[in-house]
């Protein structure tokens, strides 16, 4: 009788130990040197008592608890308040439509110095209206007007006009989760307007345009980001056979995203400048722009 109560005592015992991997244990945050150990797991005997058969979770029982949980979104241009339980983010945007306004004082600087001797900085205004989906797949239509007069002799104005509309297609991405960008491509109409002393007028001249924009850097929740547009575009100036000119315009800025009545907004300082290649004398004709900005803009 004596050997049999002592059989089964041994054996509780023995299954109340158990043999646990030490690799397991590290994942779980402890630091173990051996290959394995031995630790002392309560054994569940029968009992009129249920509470007193209550274990707490082990380590890794806590840690794969932990590696359920959602860590908080941190992607560049992060917009809150959109839809309800699903951030939006850069590369999964908050989709709809997009209107945004931009005004920017402009200096023109002419390759022959003395013709925009006179210029001042001047306003010019872009307007964007566009559809965005949820993947980041982007339509736009873009309209810049800009005019200002200069004169190297007070007595003969000067006057300039340069004027755009784009509409293009762009399309999001991330190279290693660190950089954000957009690449576009599509049509540009432009129109330039020089009245002295060339009298010159491409109107209505057209060409490919292509686009592209980086992000990547955040800072006191500012965005900071660059881009740029180049087309090359072809028509016929008045007088004179038909010819072609180039486009090319630069923004640097940083943008403060929140959320206004639940729709994402944004406000832009910038810095723009713009170049405009080869519109008369042979190609030789070559204006400048420069100058700063601000922009507004919703999604709806």
């Amino acid at each position: 009788m004596k050997r049999y109560l002592l059989g089964m005592f041994m054996s509780l015992v023995i299954a109340g130990l158990a043999r646990v991997d030490a690799a397991d244990l590290s994942k779980a945050g402890g630091n173990w040197d051996e290959d394995s150990v031995i630790e002392w797991v309560p054994a569940k005997l029968f009992s009129k008592l249920p509470e007193a058969e209550t274990e707490s979770p082990s380590l890794i029982q806590q840690a794969s608890a932990m590696s359920d949980e959602l860590a908080p979104t941190t992607m560049v241009s992060h917009q809150h308040g959109c839809r309800t339980g699903i951030p939006c983010d850069w590369l999964t945007p908050c989709g709809g439509w997009t209107f945004e306004f931009q005004n920017a004082w402009l200096r023109l600087q002419s390759a022959d110095a003395d013709d925009a001797s006179g210029s001042q900085f001047e306003s010019g205004t872009r307007y964007i209206i566009g559809h965005t989906n949820d993947c980041g797949n982007s339509w736009r239509l873009r309209y810049f007007n800009y005019f200002t007069e200069s004169s190297y002799d007070p007595s003969i104005p000067n006057d300039y006009k340069l004027e755009y509309i784009d509409f293009e297609h762009a399309r999001r991405f991330t190279l290693g989760g660190s950089v954000y960008g957009e690449l576009g491509a599509g049509l540009r109409w432009a129109e330039f307007f020089e009245e002295f002393p060339s009298d010159l007028f491409y109107s209505d001249s057209i060409g490919p345009m292509v686009a592209a924009e980086i992000r990547g850097l955040s800072l006191a929740s500012l965005d900071f980001y660059a881009s740029g547009r180049h087309s090359i575009q072809f028509g016929r100036p008045i007088g004179r056979r038909f010819g072609s000119f180039s486009i090319s315009e630069l923004q640097l800025g940083v943008m403060k995203n929140t959320s206004i009545l639940g729709h994402p907004t944004f406000v832009k300082g910038f810095v723009e400048s713009q170049y405009w290649v080869g519109m008369a004398d042979g190609g030789r004709e070559n204006i400048g722009l420069i100058g700063l900005g601000f922009a507004l803009g919703t999604t709806f």
